[in-house]
């Protein structure tokens, strides 16, 4: 089982996301699922990438620009630092 912690600023954008476009809301929790059942999913498009803020990290997609900036902590253990479009993640 994997465990997924949220970063403050995560659980901010996420909010101000899901206020603008509700129907952001299903289409996240439905990647969300489909990563932690099986993050190698090709629909994903997991790649490592660098941010500024957290140095090396991983992203996969959601939809459109919208993207999801995580690292693994442990094996088992994840952690959600950001989501928003391309330009403001990396």
């Amino acid at each position: 089982m994997v465990f997924v912690s949220y970063a403050k600023h995560f659980e901010k954008e996420y909010r101000n996301l899901v206020k603008r476009n509700p129907r952001l809301k299903k289409k996240i929790r439905q990647k969300v699922k489909l990563f932690l059942q099986n993050p190698k999913h090709p629909s994903l498009r997991i790649h490592k990438v660098y941010s500024s803020k957290i140095g090396e990290a991983f992203s996969f997609w959601i939809e459109g620009d919208l993207r999801i900036l995580f690292r693994w902590k442990e094996k088992s253990r994840i952690v959600f630092y950001r989501i928003s479009n391309h330009k403001q993640i990396y």
